[in-house]
């Protein structure tokens, strides 16, 4: 039997490595196989799996591909990665082959409300949890309306802005009157921008995308990541993020309110919940992210590879007692760094060439 790992937005190579781990520990005739996919020859990623496929690059036809090579290798574990949002249309017809579907969500509207930054902040609202507030900007006017009204002013005069939809936090900016006009040119990397010249490149651009204007909160940011269960969460994990340091914590405020919005959104697989913290340390919900984090593996350092929980939970079929019976005595809290790292590429000769196929 197998698990396969498409293509997805990250972590792919650290969830196959925590798959593998399990594989190799097992040390059975019977271990599993685990599959990796990518629409490009990702080599660092298709390398570590038994068995890699190289995706088409559109989603119909990824889809068709997943179908294709169900049966011939008898893959009972699907994480869909970025075309989750797309198969979750077949969950039925899957299940009904006896294949977990694991997409991030149960159905397409949870995917709408995650995606939706604007909707998300609303139902976090109506079922009254701590959600950071927002404006909804949708035209030039709205936003010169609101940058000039002061909203917000219970939480603070500073003021941040992001795009309604978005990943890797492209697009957000935090507003500061007194920096120099051209601040977010000289040192883009802070996110730093004056207001003034906000408004006037977007006037120029002609091109207003939706946005949201919401308080800018100065705590800790916080990372859960979380395995969850059609919204039932089976394990959580925390990574908050202190300066350029992270503290990984199985047990704070912030995992509370995560789970309550997991649950809300009936999550489902490997996702990822943000907070932050005002100036008190209480967390606001900031966003959900209904797939693995980019931070996924930085959890290791405490003794605990949520992938390898990951794998144990819907794949090997262990039981949410037992993966707390298995996982909490190995965490430690730690403080780590996170630094970049080289990842060394099998060559063409080596005894480990990876088996692929292009359909």
């Amino acid at each position: 039997m197998a698990i396969i790992y498409m293509q997805g937005v990250s972590s792919q190579r650290e969830l196959i490595l925590g798959a593998k781990e399990i594989a190799f520990e097992l040390l059975s005739s019977n271990s599993p196989i685990v599959i990796a996919s990518h629409s490009d020859f990702r080599y660092e990623i298709l390398q570590e799996a038994d068995i890699s496929y190289i995706e088409p690059k559109h989603d119909q036809a990824k889809i068709n591909f997943l179908m294709d090579i169900l049966s011939k290798h008898d893959i009972r574990v699907v994480h869909a990665g970025a075309v989750g949002h797309g198969l979750i249309h077949y969950q039925a017809d899957l299940k009904s082959l006896g294949v977990r579907l694991i997409a991030g969500a149960c159905s397409e509207q949870d995917f709408e409300i995650a995606d939706n930054k604007s909707a998300f902040t609303n139902l976090m609202c109506e079922h009254q949890l701590d959600v950071v507030p927002a404006i909804l900007i949708e035209n030039q006017s709205r936003l010169e309306e609101a940058l000039s009204s002061s909203p917000f002013s219970t939480f603070g005069a500073n003021l941040c802005i992001k795009p309604v939809r978005g990943i890797y936090g492209l697009g957000f900016w935090r507003f500061k009157p007194d920096a120099p006009m051209n601040q977010h040119i000289l040192n883009p990397n802070i996110n730093v921008i004056n207001p003034q010249a906000y408004i006037q490149a977007m006037k120029l651009s002609n091109n207003f995308k939706p946005q949201l204007i919401m308080p800018y909160f100065k705590g800790a940011e916080t990372s859960v990541d979380m395995i969850v269960d059609e919204g039932q969460v089976i394990f959580a994990i925390a990574r908050i993020k202190e300066s350029k340091y992270q503290k990984i914590s199985l047990n704070c405020d912030a995992i509370e309110l995560a789970k309550k919005c997991a649950q809300l959104l009936k999550a489902d697989g490997l996702i990822n919940i943000q907070t932050i913290n005002d100036e008190s340390g209480k967390p606001w919900l900031l966003e959900a992210n209904l797939r693995p984090s980019g931070g996924v593996c930085f959890s290791k350092a405490s003794g605990i590879n949520i992938a390898k929980v990951f794998f144990d939970y819907f794949y090997m079929g262990l039981t949410k007692e037992a993966i707390l019976t298995k996982y909490t005595p190995l965490f430690k809290e730690v403080l780590i760094k996170v630094d970049s790292c080289a990842i060394p590429l099998l060559d063409n000769n080596s005894t480990n060439t990876i088996y692929h196929e292009t359909l």
